[in-house]
């Protein structure tokens, strides 16, 4: 039996999340950040579904993984939600590098 490429793993993941079925999804992003801890699209993604199920920790732990590996505006954006959303206001808009 072949074994499943990281990238169709995650293939599967983004597909599993739009049938709604999260915690297979979830299941799957995991297995993705384990065999490719810079895979950093599996940790947006993670942290996207982690925010909108309203598990607001865990999807800032996916947002910082993210930015440890790269930077970009849309993370710095949802790590601002995320702050917003628990209410801590300044952190929404002030960054510390």
């Amino acid at each position: 039996m072949k074994a499943i490429s990281t990238a169709d793993r995650f293939k599967n993941a983004v597909r599993l999340e739009k049938n709604g079925d999260h915690e297979k999804a979830i299941n799957e992003y995991l297995i993705v950040i384990h065999a490719d801890p810079k895979f950093r699209s599996a940790y947006i993604n993670l942290g996207s579904l982690y925010s909108r199920m309203n598990r607001l920790k865990e999807a800032m732990k996916c947002y910082t993984a993210a930015l440890s590996i790269g930077a970009d505006y849309i993370t710095y954006f949802n790590v601002g939600c995320i702050y917003y959303k628990t209410g801590k206001y300044i952190d929404a808009l002030i960054r510390d590098e």
